[in-house]
């Protein structure tokens, strides 16, 4: 199933580990503070740990969502690339699924 984790982690250094969690878990980063990917429930709860210790006391709200193929095909999307964002341009057809009017 594949999985949206967002997050609003003030602090610099904390955001950045949690960043790499992410990465680490084979999620690709959609925006600055948010990645998706395919995670089964073990991979997930395994994630969910991983950021709750990177996260620790910092003030901060992380998120994981299991998103479904029923929602994905649902999902709308405007992207008007910039490419000096620090992810680079999205793959072609990546992040797309779903109508567009």
């Amino acid at each position: 199933m594949v999985t949206l984790v967002i997050y609003d982690i003030p602090d610099d250094r904390v955001r950045e580990r949690a960043a790499t969690a992410c990465l680490d878990a084979g999620l690709a980063r959609i925006q600055y503070s948010a990645f998706v990917g395919a995670l089964n429930t073990n991979r997930r709860r395994e994630l969910y740990l991983k950021l709750r210790r990177v996260l620790g006391e910092s003030p901060g709200n992380v998120r994981l969502y299991p998103v479904g193929q029923k929602e994905l095909q649902l999902m709308l999307e405007i992207d008007n690339p910039d490419p000096n964002r620090p992810w680079g341009p999205r793959e072609a057809g990546r992040g797309r699924a779903g109508n567009h009017p």
